[in-house]
């Protein structure tokens, strides 16, 4: 499932482009595919938390690869990091030393050289058929240091 990005002038809620399409049941009670009709969407996910910022291209290809061999379809993920990965030092910086911004962090204007690199990986996940369960911006644990709480 693809959100697209704020700064492209579409909604972050707009439908995926293609793969997997989630909605309630009839019921309201657990989620189908959309495209398959109502049949329930077992989420068999796993948290990589960095990955937008840690994983270069070849690396989150190979780890598609892996989880694509393990049936898991489902992966969360923080759009921008603060504090988990090896370049972030509290800036968002990803592995290519790109920041989610332009200038002051949450306040200035989105950087689009980032956001595609993001959008690259929710493709690949989509592309796969996999869907993205995607945290904006990951306060940190109780008001800690681990997010942006403290920023």
């Amino acid at each position: 499932m693809v959100a697209r990005r704020p700064f492209s002038g579409g909604s972050w809620l707009d439908p995926p482009v293609s793969g997997v399409e989630l909605e309630l049941s009839s019921d309201s009670r657990y989620l189908v595919n959309a495209a398959d009709g109502d049949a329930p969407f077992l989420l068999n996910g796993i948290a990589l938390w960095s990955a937008c910022a840690q994983l270069d291209r070849d690396e989150f290809t190979e780890l598609l690869d892996i989880l694509d061999a393990h049936g898991v379809n489902s992966v969360r993920c923080s759009l921008v990091e603060a504090f988990f990965s090896d370049q972030t030092a509290h800036n968002g910086i990803n592995w290519d030393g790109q920041s989610p911004w332009t200038g002051t962090k949450f306040q200035s204007s989105f950087n689009s050289a980032y956001w595609d690199e993001v959008e690259w990986k929710l493709d690949q996940l989509d592309a796969r058929g996999k869907v993205m369960i995607a945290v904006p911006a990951y306060p940190g644990n109780g008001g800690g240091d681990e997010g942006w709480w403290l920023q």
